[in-house]
Order: structure tokens, then C-alpha cells, then sequence
């Protein structure tokens, strides 16, 4: 299989994400070190159920790192992905 890089769009000013799909929205969040496309070959599947929004973490593939003065904690991410989603 072929991983393909799939286009960003800007979720908020410190997320970027990829969307595909129609349905009900689902959110996926990728683990340490990796970025959205981590989702890549499941994306197909979900897809035909679902808008499917895979974003990339702060500081992972083209989401800007956290700010020194904001911190690194999970909370501060957790924080950033929960004010995206409004």
C-alpha cells in the first residue's frame, strides 16, 4: 500500500486536519510522534460511514508546536483539540 500525504486544511489556528467522507462526524487523534495520516487505511471504511476528521496534533505533521509560554502538558493538548472542535 501506498501512503498518501492527503491535503490540510486549518480546524483552527493551531490544528490543521484532513476531511473526507459523509455521515455522522467522527474525530480521529493520532499517538505521539506521528500525524494524520496515521489513519490512512482505515480512512476508506470509515469514510462510507462517516465524515471522518483526522487532525494532526500540535507540533506534528502541519499543526504549529505549542508556544513556550502555553506549556507541554497533556492538558495543554487536550485544551487545544477541545477548542478546535467548537
Amino acid at each position: 500500500m501506498t501512503l498518501i500525504t492527503l491535503p490540510r486544511f486549518k480546524l483552527s489556528p493551531d490544528i490543521s486536519a484532513t476531511r473526507g467522507g459523509k455521515g455522522p462526524n467522527m474525530f480521529l487523534i493520532h499517538g505521539v510522534g506521528l500525524n494524520a495520516d496515521a489513519w490512512s487505511a482505515m480512512r476508506p471504511e470509515l469514510e462510507e460511514c462517516f465524515t471522518v476528521t483526522a487532525i494532526d496534533m500540535p507540533g506534528h505533521g502541519e499543526s504549529p508546536h505549542l508556544s513556550p509560554a502555553r506549556g507541554a502538558a497533556l492538558e495543554d493538548f487536550t485544551d487545544i483539540i477541545a477548542g478546535s472542535l467548537n
